[in-house]
């Protein structure tokens, strides 16, 4: 379980996250919502470790690890996406995996795994339907492919928790269906995987979530199932609208 514990996050006389309270563990699927500004990515970048909070603590499973650097909250099986796609340019997509695998792999036992190891990459294209673009580079690939390529990177990490900051943002109808399609597969495969995810389109979100959290002006201001949050009036009023 990851708990967020009276943390703060202020950024000179701006406070992006205003004392937040909040666990994840339970649901496959939980949304995070609300206006630009809410306070949703810098909440995303505290648990995954890209940022420090200025106040309070981040638990996860009772350790603490509010001063754990990124590297090894991945390590712990906390690992995210980004909102725009964080690839190599000129290397190609299975390069990508390559690259990844590399990461996991003991200096002991490099010699013996690196002989397979591009074998397994195109393993790993083929499950998540990449293997048809394994030769391109990330460069000239479409949005969409280059959003599916990283989150192929995030899962050859075996995370038990998956960060992804706006899966279907920039994406058309055909694209966002195939792109949840994608992830409820993968969630479905693995037992142990918790998606925790930023979005603004609410149709997804109601689609996919199974709890959606608010938030306003740094704090959290409804959390629920998503029908709760649908007819909550405090929400209406403040992000969706009469």
């Amino acid at each position: 379980m990851i708990e967020v514990k009276d943390v703060e996050v202020s950024f000179k006389d701006f406070k992006a996250i205003a004392g937040i309270n909040v666990k994840f563990g339970e649901e496959k699927f939980t949304a995070i919502i609300g206006p630009n500004g809410a306070g949703k990515t810098t909440l995303i970048n505290l648990i995954s470790g890209y940022l420090r909070p200025s106040k309070g603590d981040i638990y996860l499973d009772g350790e603490n690890i509010t001063h754990l650097p990124a590297y090894k909250r991945v390590k712990r099986g906390i690992v995210r996406t980004f909102q725009i796609p964080s690839l190599f340019p000129y290397h190609t997509v299975v390069d990508h995996i390559i690259i990844t695998l590399q990461s996991l792999i003991k200096e002991r036992d490099a010699i013996l795994r690196l002989t397979d190891l591009r074998e397994r990459a195109e393993e790993v294209l083929k499950d998540y339907g990449l293997l048809n673009v394994k030769d391109k580079k990330a460069s000239e690939l479409p949005l969409g492919y280059k959003k599916k390529l990283e989150l192929a990177m995030a899962l050859c990490l075996n995370p038990r928790y998956l960060l992804i900051d706006e899966p279907f943002g920039g994406l058309s109808r055909e694209e966002i269906d195939e792109q949840m399609e994608f992830i409820k597969k993968i969630v479905r495969e693995k037992e142990y995987l918790r998606v925790i995810f930023v979005e603004h389109k609410l149709h997804t979100v109601m689609t996919l979530a199974e709890r959606v959290i608010v938030m306003n002006r740094g704090k959290i201001i409804a959390d629920g199932k998503p029908e709760e949050i649908r007819l909550n009036r405090v929400v209406q009023e403040t992000y969706l609208g009469e």
